[in-house]
C-alpha cells in the first residue's frame, strides 16, 4: 500500500511513477526481496534502476490478474528468484488513476523465510501447527524447513480440497504419524492454511473422560 496509495499514482504517469519508484529504494520492506512497477505493455521497472524484457510478464499470472481481470490486489505462487536464488511469493496491488483506472501494477517478492518465521509463532496445544499450501498443493511454508516444496499433488482428497477451496478437516498420516488435518483457503489468494494435530493429543479429553467413568 505504501507504493499502491501513493498520491504519484493520481496522475496515471507511468514514467513519473517510475521515476518515483526508482528515487526510493528505501521504501522496500526488508523481508522484499526486490520491488517492481509494471506498465500495461508488461515491462518491469525495478526500484534499484533494472529494466526488465519489453512485454515480458504478459504471460505471468500477477499480470492476467490485475491488468485482464481486473483484480485490486493478486498474491501469486511461488517462485525461485532469478536474481537473489531464493524462493519468493510475488504480491501485486494495482496501481490507479484520480479517476480509479488501473494503469499499471506493483509487485513486491516477499521471501519464503518470512512466512515461514510466521508459522513458526503459532503453535496449537503440544502438537498442533500450521503450513500452507499454494494453489498446486504445494508447501510454500511450513515450521519445519524440511517440508518446504513438499507437494500433494499425487493426494485426491488433497488436491479436491485445495482445488475447491473448502473448509474442512480430515484424519491424514503425515510423516508416519496420525494426524488430524483442519484446512481453510486464504481470504483473496490461492492459497490454503491447514492445521495439523497429532490425533493422540486430540484424543486425550476422551481418555480422561473414560477414567472418570
Amino acid at each position: 500500500r505504501i507504493y499502491s496509495e501513493a498520491d504519484i499514482n493520481k496522475t496515471g504517469d507511468e514514467q513519473q511513477v517510475i521515476e518515483w519508484l526508482q528515487s526510493r529504494p528505501d521504501l522496500r520492506n526488508k523481508d522484499y526481496d526486490y520491488m517492481f512497477f509494471c506498465t500495461k505493455d508488461g515491462t518491469s521497472y525495478r526500484d534499484t534502476g533494472l529494466v526488465g524484457g519489453k512485454g515480458a510478464l504478459v504471460e505471468r499470472e500477477y499480470y492476467k490478474a490485475i491488468m485482464n481481470n481486473n483484480k485490486d490486489v493478486y498474491l501469486g505462487s511461488m517462485v525461485l528468484s532469478k536474481t537473489s536464488k531464493q524462493f519468493v511469493v510475488p504480491i501485486a496491488r494495482a496501481a490507479k488513476d484520480a479517476d480509479g483506472n488501473t494503469f499499471g501494477f506493483y509487485v513486491g517478492m516477499l521471501g519464503f523465510k518470512f512466512l515461514q518465521d510466521k508459522l513458526a509463532d503459532f503453535n496449537v496445544g503440544e502438537t498442533g501447527y500450521f503450513f500452507l499450501l499454494d494453489a498446486d498443493t504445494t508447501i510454500i511454508a511450513h515450521p519445519d524447513e524440511d517440508m518446504f516444496l513438499r507437494n500433494f499433488k499425487d493426494d485426491d482428497v488433497i488436491t479436491h480440497i485445495v482445488k475447491s477451496k473448502s473448509d474442512v478437516g480430515i484424519d491424514y498420516v503425515l510423516n508416519d504419524k496420525p494426524v488430524h488435518l483442519s484446512f481453510c483457503p486464504v481470504k483473496g489468494t490461492n492459497w490454503t492454511i491447514v492445521m495439523s494435530e497429532d490425533i493422540s493429543e486430540i484424543l486425550l479429553p476422551v481418555k480422561y473422560a473414560r477414567t472418570l467413568v
